[in-house]
């Protein structure tokens, strides 16, 4: 064990009480989805980062942030199609702190442009550029059931819901193949129940805390329904295609944190996650650090 950690915690005050603090995450995603009904199988990469800043209270904090993300999406390779999804979001969210009892709020929102290149019969290629626009709100609560010492133990809820409005497109190429899709929306609802366990050392020169989490996820997509479409310049007659699966996902989720606060505030603090998800058709890593200043 390093010798940092081998020394006797000592309780420790800011120099000062910090009201403002700015902060940056950068973060990386590598998702899998096997085929779920008459959705393809996929591997997505994701990277992005997120820019925020804080106002802190003596019981809760708000803030704002910008963040943008770009990811490569590839299906199975029967289909040889893939596709690129640009997101460019907002983010406004509060927290408040009574004692045990901890309530997090956050608003996303913001808009998306994907890029597909998908296959026809014959290997002929037709590409399209959709557009769309994502609102996410997301809630969580929990309470610190058990405390001794440098342990936390917090069981928690959370729930996102992730709606999309993409607008209608038509593809383009050389093919006779082409189609033609009108604007759809859909839904995602995302509930996660488990818990968590902290521990937190004190030093003169500030604090080392770790974070590790255990939790149940369940997906339960909505309006993932086939939507009527036709061909270009095609016959009049028009037909059905999917868009998605309804299908509903449990998932098991881990994650562990680690983030070091120095007491003197001209100094930043960080903090570095991964958390992993798994299911019987999917599975998800995600990496990020932080990296942010108070005054």
């Amino acid at each position: 064990m390093p010798q940092s950690l081998q020394q006797t915690p000592t309780p420790v005050e800011p120099e000062t009480k910090p009201l403002f603090s700015v902060w940056s995450t950068p973060f990386y995603d590598h998702l899998h989805q096997k085929s779920l009904g008459t959705t393809p199988a996929f591997h997505e990469r994701i990277a992005g980062a997120l820019l925020g800043f804080d106002y802190t209270t003596s019981y809760c904090v708000v803030g704002a942030g910008v963040g943008a993300s770009g990811s490569s999406i590839h299906y199975s390779e029967s289909l040889k199609s893939h596709a690129h999804l640009n997101e460019e979001f907002g983010l406004a969210y509060a927290s408040f702190q009574w004692n045990r009892f901890f309530l997090n709020a956050t608003l996303w929102g913001g808009g998306y442009q994907l890029r597909t290149a998908r296959n026809s019969p014959f290997s002929i290629s037709s590409k399209s550029h959709a557009k769309g626009y994502l609102l996410s709100p997301h809630l969580e609560f929990s309470a610190a059931a058990y405390r001794k010492g440098l342990w936390t133990v917090e069981p928690f809820v959370m729930g996102d819901w992730v709606s999309s409005w993409q607008k209608k497109y038509t593809e383009k190429g050389a093919s006779g193949f082409n189609l033609v899709v009108p604007r759809q929306y859909a839904s995602l609802l995302r509930s996660e129940i488990g818990v968590r366990l902290y521990e937190t050392l004190h030093y003169t020169w500030g604090e080392l805390s770790f974070e590790e989490k255990a939790s149940y996820v369940n997906l339960a997509p909505f309006q993932f329904n086939p939507v009527t479409t036709y061909f270009v310049g095609g016959a009049p007659s028009a037909f059905s295609v999917s868009t998605g699966s309804n299908k509903v996902q449990n998932l098991g989720s881990v994650q562990a944190l680690i983030s070091l606060t120095p007491k003197q505030v001209r100094y930043p603090f960080a903090s570095m996650s991964f958390q992993g998800e798994w299911g019987s058709s999917y599975w998800s890593y995600l990496g990020a650090v932080e990296l942010g200043w108070r005054w």
